[in-house]
């Protein structure tokens, strides 16, 4: 089991008691053992006191081994550890007690914050010592302010392939050493922009095929100063909308030039008409800013109104961004809010009567918003109720019934006038 470079291997372990049992045997060397890799089995948890004896171990890697549960402090008295790699297994959250000596962690492939964003970030508050943290394939989803701000000699980050939608502020404190950051193929749609204030020797930012849309202008700004001094920056493969949001983002990029690698890996992905094209490339038209306003269309003109069925009205605010719209209806003085994602709105008429004719009364506003600023729209509308109409199926039917009634007093004169005829011959 120990071989001549003093490393134990396992594989193959079906049960918690393979798992212990090996380590056991490999314990009456521990005094020289410097490295453990187990991999392949189903151990489940992991005891507290399963690597006792082996403070000379530097390296540990337990991979594919089911484990869902370690308990705290297993590793504490591992203190000349300096790579833990538990990757492919079921843990929720970090292990904790961790020992200050690890330069490398590796948990890859596991569940972390599956539940809640729960990863227990306290337990990396000691790793002095950590230069590499290796995260990728995981379910956070949010990293929060200080989370690392302990481990102050970190040089690369990797939470790539995961679920991170988003980083606040202050989530990068502490990290003065960084020089690697990678994000690429998640979820990330925001980033503060205070995220990056301690990302003093930072070289390669990868933010690339992840899922942002728009990027606001702070963000821009900093990366833009990271671009000028040599960071490698990759926002690539990103969903980017060409529009008002970009409009920042499109200037900046100019100011950068079309060599600058930022300029050349941001591509559109809407809208279709500039799909593909780098934004650097595409016409300013596309970055257009239009305060919101509402058609003449959208209030009521010269018609008639069902008191029985209420009105639709079709009314889409113009502006870029899109507007969102919103309505009220007054209806006993008593404001009826209705939302109106694709303009169409529906409002109940009111009944009155004047000069003795019945009428109808129809009022409402709607105020329209972007970024660019509020339009405001009121219509009050009062018209007459529609006269009762015959369907066209019942049309033909009367055309009919006519018909039968005009040649039956057809028959009816004809007769009649035979019969005259005849009385005065």
């Amino acid at each position: 089991m120990l071989d001549h470079n003093r490393q134990v291997y396992c594989a193959g372990m079906d049960h918690q008691n393979d798992f212990l049992t090996s380590l056991a045997t490999a314990a009456r060397h521990g005094d020289t053992v410097k490295s453990i890799i187990m991999q392949g089995g189903k151990v489940g948890n992991i005891p507290k006191q399963s690597f006792e004896g082996f403070e000379t171990l530097e390296n540990l890697t337990l991979t594919d081994l089911n484990i869902s549960h370690i308990a705290p402090g297993t590793f504490k008295r591992l203190t000349g550890l300096k790579l833990l790699k538990i990757s492919k297994n079921l843990l929720e959250t970090i292990p904790s007690q961790l020992p200050s000596s690890l330069v490398e962690l590796n948990l890859e492939d596991n569940v972390l914050g599956l539940r809640d964003n729960d990863v227990n970030w306290d337990s990396l508050h000691g790793l002095v010592n950590l230069c590499r943290l290796i995260m990728p394939r995981n379910y956070i989803r949010t990293l929060p302010p200080n989370v690392f701000a302990k481990c102050i000699n970190l040089r690369t980050l990797d939470l790539s392939e995961g679920s991170v939608t988003t980083v606040l502020s202050g989530a990068f404190n502490g990290l003065t050493n960084l020089i690697t950051l990678q994000l690429s193929h998640s979820k990330l749609k925001h980033i503060d922009g205070a995220a990056f204030t301690d990302l003093q020797n930072v070289k390669v930012m990868n933010y690339s095929h992840s899922q942002m849309f728009s990027i606001t202008s702070g963000i821009i700004d900093k990366l833009s100063e990271y671009a000028l001094a040599g960071v490698e920056i990759d926002l690539s493969g990103n969903p980017w909308s060409c529009s008002c949001h970009m409009r920042r983002t499109k200037e900046k990029l100019l100011a950068l030039g079309r060599r600058n690698p930022l300029s050349r890996s941001m591509k559109c992905q809407t809208p279709p008409e500039v799909h593909g094209k780098r934004i650097i490339m595409v016409s300013m038209m596309h970055f257009r800013c239009v305060k919101p306003k509402f058609p003449p269309t959208c209030c009521f003109t010269n018609v008639q109104i069902d008191p029985n069925k209420g009105t639709n009205r079709n009314c889409r605010a113009q502006g870029l961004p899109p507007p969102l719209v919103k309505c009220t209806a007054k209806e006993d003085d008593v404001l009826i809010w209705n939302p109106t994602p694709k303009g169409r709105m529906n409002f109940q008429a009111f009944r009155f009567f004047n000069q003795g004719k019945e009428r109808v009364y129809v009022s409402y506003e709607c105020f329209a918003t972007n970024s660019e600023g509020i339009a405001e729209l009121k219509c009050d509308y009062t018209g007459n109720i529609p006269q009762p109409v015959i369907a066209a199926g019942n049309n033909v039917c009367l055309m009919r019934l006519l018909n039968i009634i005009v040649g039956l007093l057809s028959s009816l004169f004809m007769s009649e006038s035979v019969y005259l005829t005849r009385l005065s011959a």
